[in-house]
């Protein structure tokens, strides 16, 4: 009577449970139909992570389709957010906001905190981690988004499997206030980003692919491809260090860029 297992039989569930493993963000209303406009589903399926329950932590899917944002979604710590794949779950954003950004847990959903971010270093730190991000495109190449991933003081978090998509073309001229960048990273001098995981993400379009001027530290990229870029990762190219700068006091530190590779870079790949 063995199962193909093991010697033990399986428990049994019901199929309400097993269909709970995971949580659509079309069961909070998202549409993913390229029209309608799915930034309030998003956010409110995103916001389920603040509930504290870690049984409440389930998935969140995106089903295959084009998800259209018109404002910036906040990503609270724990938050683990999964594609049917690039080129198949779509986020097209049409507004001149940040994509995605990372939040602290002391966000509620009338009050987003950020930079109050306390390090995980000290006790009770609150800053975002333990991010989950992966087999998604987002497209920012119809709109002047500035930020495809913003994270802010983020830690322990891993991206992969990941398309950014920009408006950028080769041997245009553009200023940093017009840029369009694929990860901005920061620190406010108590808490960074730290010990984050970047793995086969593509940049496409993008004028700046990676950009930090703070002190980031202990991240990895591997197996990332930069294409079409003014500069693919730039660290540390206008920060104002020192001391009477938070967050500025070295600029991006330990950081780790293996197996990349740069196609079409305009200025410098790193």
């Amino acid at each position: 009577n063995a199962t193909v297992w093991s010697t033990v039989t399986p428990t049994s569930r019901t199929l309400q449970s097993t269909l709970e493993d995971t949580v659509s963000v079309l069961d909070f209303g998202a549409t993913g139909d390229g029209t309608t406009d799915d930034t309030v589903s998003i956010q409110n399926a995103l916001y389920s992570f603040l509930d504290g329950s870690v049984a409440n932590r389930k998935i969140l899917y995106f089903p295959p389709g084009q998800y259209k944002t018109t404002a910036v979604l906040n990503i609270p710590p724990y938050a683990v957010i999964r594609g049917a794949g690039k080129e198949k779950s779509i986020i097209v954003s049409t507004s001149s906001t940040n994509v995605f950004r990372t939040v602290n847990s002391s966000t509620t959903r009338t009050t987003v905190n950020v930079s109050t971010s306390t390090s995980l270093d000290s006790a009770g730190g609150n800053q975002s981690r333990h991010i989950e991000i992966s087999d998604i495109s987002i497209d920012m190449s119809t709109t002047t988004a500035t930020v495809a991933l913003d994270l802010d003081m983020c830690a322990n978090s891993i991206f992969k499997n990941i398309k950014l998509i920009g408006s950028w073309t080769n041997g245009t001229a553009r200023s940093n206030a017009q840029k369009d960048t694929g990860i901005n990273m920061t620190s406010n001098g108590v808490a960074t980003c730290k010990n984050n995981i970047f793995e086969n993400i593509e940049f496409n379009g993008i004028y700046f692919g990676v950009y930090s001027n703070f002190d980031i530290k202990d991240n990895l990229w591997k197996f990332c491809l930069f294409e079409h870029s003014y500069n693919a990762i730039a660290f540390g190219i206008s920060g104002n260090y020192g001391a009477s700068y938070p967050g500025q006091a070295t600029g991006p530190i330990h950081n780790d860029i293996t197996s990349c590779r740069f196609n079409y870079i305009d200025r410098q790949g790193i």
